[in-house]
């Protein structure tokens, strides 16, 4: 597994030196028993490190994990709620942007079609950004892993997403950048699982979430308006924002003319870039097994 790992660093090394724009990375939670009033949901998060910031970024989650290791559901099980919240307010407090794509309505309760769309919606959004690199956490087995190639290939053959937008599969273990989404979808599954919203409320000035499914049904579940987000230095942010932004501002200064932050001047609900139903259809006719 030590020379997986090691291989999956060289192969990010050389996407990230050839990147100039800000990278995404991506993790999930899900849930595939009934929850209450909620029957499934499917949550893909993207944390989005713009690429001078890298370096620093991986450091500070390595020193909130206190080493080389974070599963945020182990976390958690184990007590270390001061750790998550460390780094969720890390994530809060610098210069990172927060994207969450949620799936309510699925189809047939198709799981796997589910993080299809929320997957795809989620590309499309960040597509609209400087986002030219997507580092998505990888799954267990081969199988799995190259579905999420097939969907991104055919995506980008029938229109859905630019053939511009770099994709590749990643591993906490090779990199700790993907510790940031998996907080981020563990903090949303705290929300439907068991309607805890202390964690949320902890990104939620930075975070944009987009509702998949296509009635809309989230807003009306989530009703709770988000706060508008100020980049304002005397805003109320902590002593840990003062140093983190100081810390990220001078290295992104380095180059400001070609490296731009994907700040969200406001958080809340963002719309689908693409149609709900249209992808939703699309993907039906695309990846559904056929009848025999």
């Amino acid at each position: 597994m030590r020379a997986e790992l090691e291989n999956i660093k060289a192969i990010l090394a050389n996407r990230y030196a050839r990147t100039r724009s800000s990278i995404a990375f991506i993790d999930e939670s899900y849930s595939d028993t009934q929850l209450q009033k909620h029957s499934q949901f499917y949550v893909l998060a993207a944390v989005v490190v713009p690429v001078l910031a890298l370096d620093l970024t991986r450091q500070k989650f390595t020193e909130v994990a206190d080493g080389h290791y974070w599963n945020t559901t182990e976390e958690f099980r184990d007590g270390k709620t001061k750790q998550i919240e460390t780094l969720l307010k890390l994530i809060s407090d610098c210069d990172l942007s927060v994207v969450a794509a949620i799936q309510t309505e699925i189809f047939n309760g198709d799981l796997e079609q589910a993080r299809r769309t929320c997957l795809l919606q989620l590309l499309a959004y960040l597509c609209t950004t400087e986002v030219k690199l997507v580092v998505l956490e990888r799954r267990e087995n081969a199988r799995a892993r190259n579905a999420d190639n097939a969907v991104i290939d055919r995506a980008k053959r029938f229109g859905f997403l630019p053939k511009s937008i770099q994709f590749i599969q990643g591993h906490p273990g090779a990199e700790h950048l993907l510790w940031g989404p998996d907080a981020v979808a563990w903090a949303y599954r705290r929300k439907f699982v068991p309607g805890e919203s202390r964690w949320v409320r902890i990104i939620r000035e930075k975070a944009v979430v987009i509702d998949v499914s296509p009635g809309g049904q989230l807003k009306k579940k989530w009703p709770e308006p988000a706060k508008h987000f100020s980049s304002d230095p005397d805003s109320d942010m902590g002593s840990m924002s003062a140093v983190q932004n100081r810390s990220s501002n001078e290295i992104i200064a380095q180059d400001r003319d070609s490296v731009k932050l994907v700040m969200h001047k406001h958080s809340g609900f963002a719309d689908p870039s693409l149609d709900p139903v249209e992808l939703k259809d699309w993907v039906v006719r695309e990846f559904s097994k056929p009848q025999r």
